[in-house]
């Protein structure tokens, strides 16, 4: 998963838009996300040919822990989800879809009747508190770090990508909480988090309290 700039496509502070949900299990769209999919059942064919012929906009929707087994039908997910944009996609010659969808932002989600294959739901913006806190340097200090660490432990003799000094604290805090093995839990509570120091606070007791841990070795023939 990786992250790009913003799109200046993100919709204003009214948004509350019934849109189609691809639920998935334990993954999260974070903004600025870029996220690849492989799209196959029919249902979700269906959700993505609506979409292409549309804005081409989609939720995708957490399920809710202890449900993975109803995948196949309609299990419940987490009322605060991902709301993202196509961004390129591949339609194959059996139906399938490869797509890469750009987180835009989090969205409030409670399911709607759909006449459609798929599930629906309105969606409402969500947007983060981004007052600027007093130790806001250390917090971007602190991640930046962190961010660093567990990126080269996961991938040691790489080179790091530098992490510009312009990135918002709320991204480096997300950045973070998805360079850590989290329970699903706290990644609920991590990414439902608007107040963007709250959420760097979190994020890095969080890394704290987990030691970095180097790549497993493949088991032994």
């Amino acid at each position: 998963m990786d992250f790009d700039e913003m799109p200046a496509s993100w919709p204003p502070e009214d948004m509350t838009r019934v849109m189609p949900i691809f639920p998935l299990t334990n993954l999260w769209l974070f903004p600025g996300a870029i996220l690849p999919l492989n799209i196959f059942e029919p249902r979700y064919r269906q959700m993505i040919e609506d979409c292409l012929d549309g804005p081409g906009r989609m939720v995708l929707g957490t399920i809710k822990e202890g449900h993975e087994e109803e995948m196949p039908g309609a299990p419940p997910f987490h009322e605060i989800a991902g709301f993202g944009e196509i961004g390129r996609h591949d339609r194959q010659p059996d139906g399938r879809f490869h797509i890469m969808l750009i987180g835009l932002g989090r969205v409030r989600i409670e399911e709607v009747e759909s006449d459609r294959m798929y599930r629906k739901v309105q969606a409402q913006a969500l947007f983060e508190v981004n007052e600027h806190p007093d130790d806001e340097l250390e917090l971007r200090t602190r991640m930046t770090l962190a961010i660093q660490r567990r990126t080269a432990a996961a991938h040691p003799g790489q080179p790091l990508p530098p992490i510009p000094d312009d990135v918002p604290i709320g991204r480096l805090a997300d950045l973070l909480s998805l360079r850590m093995p989290l329970p699903h839990a706290a990644l609920v509570d991590l990414f439902g988090e608007l107040d963007v120091a709250n959420r760097a606070r979190r994020a890095l007791d969080e890394n704290d309290a987990r030691p970095l841990l180097p790549p497993q070795a493949p088991p032994t023939p």
